[in-house]
C-alpha cells in the first residue's frame, strides 16, 4: 500500500466518520476523531 493510498483513505475515513458524527450529534474530538470513527465504522 502506497502513501497516496493510505492519505486516500484517511479522507475516506474522515468524510465518513463527520458524517457520522453529524448524524447522532457528537462533536467532541475534532478531526482526528472523525478519522478514528470512519475507521471504525469501516
Amino acid at each position: 500500500m502506497s502513501l497516496v493510498e493510505i492519505g486516500i483513505l484517511l479522507l475516506v475515513a474522515a468524510i465518513c466518520g463527520g458524517i457520522g458524527q453529524s448524524l447522532v450529534g457528537y462533536t467532541a474530538g475534532g478531526c482526528l476523531a472523525s478519522i478514528v470513527v470512519g475507521i471504525i465504522g469501516a
